[in-house]
């Protein structure tokens, strides 16, 4: 049992009695509820600054829509530049991004329960590819501008990108081979659709200032607009469905030719928005801004770093790099230069040709998937070196210093990658439910339609059953992670006191500690430790 290590010494304190009382199973339950009631309710509080950025149309108290098929006074109309926009598709609601993030939440926390994460995994993978594919065919709509979908996948992409890559970390030790190719492929989806939309988010605000429309109210409230009267066509939308009103900039003056009084109101705003047209056309463009292209460059390195750690582990790589720097070269110093240019200038040319061509050409996802490449080539190029696979017999003191200080940077930076992606999970998490709280986008669907809540059902059924699971095999649960990560389960002696019985507390401090065990091992003689395992891998294979 998790709590057989427990002695005299901690019995005899007040919290570990209190911490006694509670099961492990309904600890884990109890903190996975207070983290998801933390995150529903930060989420629903955030405060918002309800400011529409560009062009100066501020966001304003939505009016009441109306046809206007009456007779009004030119006199006592006031009319506005308006936007417009499709509603946002009921899957990307709020309670159903909410859903996902309790979802991805729930994956990482029992990742451990083969059978509830994989039921999480389904559900992750089927909603955030059907996303992906969706905001894929957006970029080709010639609605792009009128259509709130976009805008919000711009900013799911990265999060589903983030909580994708995370699953890498854990398919090898969770899913079979095909369960490891598909969420392979899953990753591969997502970040090329984060990619891909991130560079077309021009097309989208460029269309979005060109879709000018006029609203006109009277002294009643009574107001009109030309929001469905040129919608255009549009590859998710019927030429039947309505977009809504968005936001209003500031006043305009009616036009002094339009003065019959019999005239309703969408009669006057269909004739102020064409003479507007005609006279006085919109061309302001988007400018992609410098920190737009940081950004990129940022999530690229990320990429690179993420993919290569997952084709191979932090430690292998270092070892790999230390190799390359004190293996034997016979093709000659010329052969050697020559090769190592041309590496540089392959990887100069594909890591930085995206960014560029993201800032000047208008068809910048052509080229997104570069983007990985890199990192494949660092794959290449650690496994395969002209020259020998045995090691310098006399490598000097400088040579050894230089690829010792490489393969330690390159194991630090590889080891905070691995921390980097749940910080930016939540950053992206949280600073994107704010942007979407701030824009106040038009959604269709409402928490009580039966298609919003249904999905928490289904989850809340998961995680009962689970529990429960939990409940009757409790020696499940402590042996599972072992074997699941192919570690062996470490003596009870060894147990450090703040542990407690959370067995999966106790499998990262193994982990950790026999990491740092390594770490200091390879650090008092690199050359002996890296081409031991270099030696003993070739061995493997040639078996």
């Amino acid at each position: 049992m998790c709590n057989d290590f427990a002695n005299s010494e901690h019995k005899s304190s007040f919290l570990f009695r209190i911490y006694e009382m509670i099961t492990p199973n309904a600890r884990t339950l109890l903190i996975t509820l207070l983290l998801i009631t933390a995150l529903v309710g930060f989420l629903h509080d955030a405060n918002a600054n309800p400011t529409l950025s560009g062009k100066n149309f501020g966001r304003t108290t939505r009016h009441t829509l109306a046809t206007g098929k009456r007779s009004v006074d030119i006199d006592d109309l006031s009319a506005w530049k308006a936007r417009c926009l499709y509603a946002v598709s009921g899957m990307y609601c709020k309670i159903q991004r909410i859903l996902f993030y309790v979802v991805a939440i729930l994956a990482f926390r029992f990742r451990f329960h083969r059978w509830l994460t994989v039921i999480d995994a389904g559900f992750l993978i089927t909603y955030s590819t059907t996303a992906a594919i969706h905001g894929l065919a957006l970029t080709f709509d010639p609605a792009i501008g009128r259509d709130s979908d976009y805008l919000v996948l711009t900013k799911l992409m990265y999060t589903y990108s983030y909580v994708a890559t995370c699953f890498t970390f854990y398919a090898p030790r969770i899913f079979n081979a095909p369960g490891r190719l598909t969420i392979a492929l899953w990753t591969g989806i997502v970040a090329a659709a984060a990619i891909t939309m991130t560079s077309r988010i021009g097309a989208f605000v460029d269309g979005y200032i060109a879709n000018v429309n006029i609203e006109v109210c009277d002294s009643t409230g009574i107001c009109a607009n030309t929001c469905n009267l040129r919608t255009g066509p549009s590859l998710f939308h019927s030429k039947d469905e309505e977009m809504l009103l968005y936001c209003r900039g500031p006043p305009i003056d009616i036009p002094s030719n339009i003065s019959s009084s019999t005239a309703d109101l969408f009669t006057i705003a269909s004739a102020i928005m064409w003479r507007i047209n005609d006279s006085n056309k919109d061309s302001a463009s988007y400018k992609k801004s410098s920190s737009g292209i940081i950004w990129v460059v940022v999530i690229s390195i990320i990429l690179q770093t993420t993919t290569l750690n997952w084709i191979l582990p932090p430690p292998t790589a270092r070892d790999l790099i230390f190799i390359r720097l004190t293996k034997n070269c016979n093709h000659g110093a010329t052969d050697y230069l020559l090769t190592r240019i041309l590496r540089r200038l392959v990887k100069v040319i594909l890591f930085f040709v995206w960014p560029l061509q993201y800032l000047y050409l208008s068809l910048s996802w052509l080229l997104a998937p570069c983007v990985l490449i890199p990192s494949l080539s660092d794959f290449i190029f650690l496994n395969w070196m002209p020259g020998d696979d045995t090691p310098l017999s006399t490598p000097s003191r400088r040579r050894l210093r230089t690829a010792k200080a490489l393969a330690l940077s390159w194991y630090i930076w590889a080891g905070l990658g691995y921390l980097m992606w749940p910080a930016l999970f939540l950053y992206g998490l949280i600073t994107g439910e704010k942007e979407f709280k701030r824009l106040e986008l038009p959604e269709q669907g409402t928490p009580l339609n039966a298609g919003q809540w249904s999905p928490w059902v289904n989850v809340g059924l998961g995680l009962l059953v689970a529990t429960v699971h939990r409940i009757f095999h409790p020696e499940s649960k402590a042996h599972s992670i072992w074997v699941q990560q192919g570690v062996l389960r470490s003596t009870e002696a060894k147990r450090p006191w703040w542990v407690f019985g959370w067995e999966e507390a106790w499998y990262w401090y193994t982990f950790v500690h026999g990491e740092w065990v390594d770490l200091v091992t390879w650090w008092k003689n690199p050359m002996r430790a890296s081409w031991a395992r270099k030696i003993m891998s070739n061995r493997n294979e040639n078996i």
